[in-house]
Formats: C-alpha cells, sequence, structure tokens
C-alpha cells in the first residue's frame, strides 16, 4: 500500500512538473516521471514543515535561473566573490570571520553579501564588504511568516546579478541557494551539502558538511580552504560607535538607573518554545545580580514583552524594562556597555561576543560545541542534551517535551556560573 502511495504521489507531482519545468529544461523528463521524489529525499526535514505550494514556488523560480557557465574554475587577485547567508543574527556574525579571511587573502577582491531583509541592517555594519545584496527566500524558516517578494520579483532580481568568479553558500544547500548561485553564475562554488546533480551550480563545486561540534566561525572557514585561503581568526566582531554607547547610557539612565551604575542585560525570551527557560527561574537570577549591585536590564522582542514584564513583576527591586522598545543599534549599544549578558542561544548571545560583552548562555536542544562563545569570558550551561528529533531551527517545529531540556537547568547553577564571571572581574571591553 505505501508503494502504491508513493507511486500515485510522484504521479501526481510529475503532472505538476509539467506545469513548472521548461520544454526546455534538462531536467523536465526526470522530474515529470518521478516528481519530487530526487528533491524531498534531500531535503525532507525542512520540506515537512514548508507549505506544498512554497515548495513549487521555489522550484519553478529554480527553472528560471541560468545553466551553469563553461568556464575554468579560478580565483583571481580581482575576484568577485558572492557570499549567500539567509539565516538570522547569529548566522550573519559568524560569517564574518570568513568574510575578513577571504578579504585577507584578495584584497582586490569584490565582495557581495547576500543576505536577508532581517538581517540587511547588522550586516551593513560590517565593514570589508563590498555590496550588501538583500534578498527574501519564499520559505517560512526564514520569512518566520513575514511578507516577501513575489516569484516573479525574485526571478527579474536573478536576472540581474553580477557573475561572480566564486559563490560561497553558509547554509544549508536548498533550493534557494541553488537559484541565487545559479544565478551569478560562477565557476566555482563553495558551500554545504547536499550536492544536488540535477540542479549544478559551477564547473567545480566544494561541499564541506557542517561539523556540530565546532565553533560555527571556524567551520565556516572550512568552507574557503579549496580556495587556498587558510587560518584566519574565527574571533566574532562588531564595531560599536562611541555615540551609540553614551546613547544606551543616556537610555538607562532615563529609566531611573544612576550614572556609572554597572548592569547586566537579561534576555528572558527564546525565538522557539524549546529553548525557553521559566520566567519565575530568570527573577531568581536577576534577583540575584540586584543582591550583588549589579542592576538588571530585561530585554526583547515585541512578542517577549509578557515573559520580561512577568519576570520584572516578580522581582524584589524593579529592573530596567527595555524588551519591546529598542531597535537593533540600541540593543547592540546595550549588550557592549553591560557587565554580562544572560540568555538562550540566541541572537543576543552572538551579538554580545562580537562586542566582547561576557556572556552567560543556556543550552537545551542547540549543540553548544557550535553555538557557544570559547573562552574565559564565557559560561555555558547544558544540563541534558536535546532530543534527537528535534529541530529548534525551524519557527513551525513545536517542542514535544514541553523544554524539559532547558527545565533541568537549576537556577543555582546559573547563580554559580554568573558571580565566577563577576568575581574573575570580567566587564565591557570598553
Amino acid at each position: 500500500m505505501m508503494v502504491a502511495l508513493g507511486q500515485l504521489r510522484s504521479f501526481g507531482e510529475g503532472i505538476a512538473a509539467r506545469a513548472v519545468v521548461s520544454r526546455r529544461s534538462p531536467r523536465r523528463s526526470v522530474l515529470c516521471r518521478e516528481g519530487l521524489r530526487p528533491l524531498r529525499s534531500l531535503w525532507w526535514t525542512s520540506w515537512g514543515l514548508e507549505s506544498t505550494a512554497a515548495v513549487w514556488r521555489n522550484l519553478r523560480l529554480l527553472e528560471t535561473s541560468p545553466e551553469p557557465r563553461t568556464a575554468t574554475p579560478s580565483f583571481p587577485e580581482d575576484a568577485l566573490v558572492a557570499v549567500y547567508t539567509p539565516g538570522h543574527l547569529g548566522d550573519i556574525l559568524h560569517a564574518v570571520p570568513m568574510l575578513d579571511a577571504v578579504r585577507a587573502a584578495r584584497p582586490a577582491a569584490k565582495l557581495v553579501w547576500i543576505v536577508g531583509p532581517w538581517s540587511a541592517a547588522l550586516a551593513r555594519r560590517v565593514d570589508g564588504v563590498d555590496a550588501i545584496d538583500v534578498f527574501s527566500p519564499s520559505w517560512h524558516q526564514y520569512r518566520r511568516g513575514g511578507p516577501g517578494p513575489s516569484r516573479i520579483e525574485q526571478a527579474a532580481w536573478g536576472r540581474h546579478r553580477p557573475v561572480a568568479d566564486v559563490f560561497i553558500s553558509t547554509a544549508a544547500t536548498d533550493l534557494t541557494a541553488l537559484f541565487i548561485g545559479r544565478s551569478h553564475q560562477p565557476s566555482w562554488w563553495c558551500g554545504r551539502p547536499p550536492r544536488v546533480p540535477l540542479y549544478p551550480v559551477a564547473a567545480r563545486e566544494d561541499l564541506a558538511a557542517p561539523d556540530r561540534d565546532r565553533y560555527e566561525a571556524e567551520d565556516l572557514l572550512r568552507l574557503v580552504e579549496p580556495l587556498g585561503v587558510h587560518g584566519g581568526s574565527s574571533s566574532l566582531r562588531l564595531p560599536v560607535q562611541e555615540s551609540e554607547r553614551e546613547g544606551a547610557r543616556r537610555m538607562v539612565q532615563a529609566e531611573g538607573m544612576k550614572p556609572g551604575t554597572p548592569y547586566a542585560v537579561i534576555a528572558p525570551g527564546a525565538g522557539w518554545s524549546g529553548k525557553q527557560w521559566p520566567a519565575e527561574r530568570w527573577t531568581i537570577v536577576a534577583d540575584r545580580l540586584q543582591d550583588l549591585g549589579v542592576n538588571v536590564v530585561l530585554v526583547g522582542t515585541g512578542g517577549e514583552v509578557p515573559i520580561a514584564l512577568a519576570v520584572a513583576k516578580a522581582m524584589r527591586q524593579p529592573p530596567v524594562v527595555l524588551a519591546g522598545r529598542t531597535n537593533l543599534d540600541d540593543l547592540i549599544a546595550l549588550i557592549a556597555g553591560a557587565r554580562m549578558w544572560l540568555g538562550s542561544d540566541s541572537g543576543g548571545l552572538h551579538i554580545a561576543a562580537a562586542v566582547q560583552t561576557p556572556t552567560v548562555a543556556l543550552f537545551g536542544p542547540t549543540p553548544p560545541g557550535k553555538w557557544a562563545p570559547p573562552g574565559p569570558r564565557h559560561r555555558m550551561l547544558r544540563a541534558v542534551e536535546g532530543c534527537p528529533q528535534c529541530i529548534p531551527w525551524h519557527p513551525r517545529a513545536v517542542c514535544a517535551d514541553a523544554a524539559s531540556c532547558m527545565k533541568a537547568i537549576g537556577t543555582d547553577a546559573v547563580v554559580a556560573a554568573m558571580e565566577s564571571l563577576l568575581h574573575a572581574g570580567a566587564g565591557p571591553a570598553g
């Protein structure tokens, strides 16, 4: 019965493929005969959380991309290098060391960084990149329900891309990564699996599978090793102007904090339910910080205002609550001036690491070897490993175990980590 259902689905998809795939496409016969089966096997996890319409829309978009040009793979001194990073804040910051390494190897190269609209403001703060190109993939994974351009607008974008010598994709290869890569017609592609023989990107393709136990910034440096780019620091960096730091000081002082008073930034919310630590535990940690003479500033997105207010209401002394009231620049400056940052694996954690602010980070479903900042100024806490079937990177995924891996982290462990940083004299870098 399962075989018959699979054959029926492939037959139905084959009919749909005739409406999507051009008659001139070299893939038409395969897709009309087998439907999405050759592609579904590569992306079964993410496709299970995306709509069928989104899959077909992206496949049709990919079919508008040009076939790879015939060219000898090369990485000349004045190379045009297109880099695609579709993720959010943490993904952007972890790609910077790799960009720096490429720039050091080819000072005369032109670096074009393709990012989503949700992270463009952060990408524009990074120096050493010649151009920021904004593209919004048609996947809920990235847009998180937000609007984006139509397929026709995206296809028009693809027709006006400059020809690149090298294309680097820092995320797992999906239909959008293939579309963007092929639109630049590079001679050399460096990226992540899977390899998709139906849609080759370049004459030479070097793919490196991610190492879940290697720090992401260090792991991304491996992508450019086939180009002869070696070495480079994996430390995150993010410039902060003194005027921005002064603006953050004025912001907390306007909330009643005395000038010169040390403060810690706590992000009690989480971008995914499975990363959420209970609000009442954040209250205990925040109270202990204030007992030690460190004021507390609660931050978060607009959707995280309720948990910030719940923490604040239960505290013995009122903190500064800025959740839902800061833009990206405000948040960066606040974190840069803090004695430390505390929260779960999130964009704020990676901003703190990039501006040299000490961190206490709580991990459950995501691998700390991949995402926890290394070094003596950072503390990582994880009591148990997340469930094997967990998909914490997709916003439509739901934790099946009520965030038990996060709840296994006790307040005593968090307080001890926080106190060890304070006793070590760790503070903002300046």
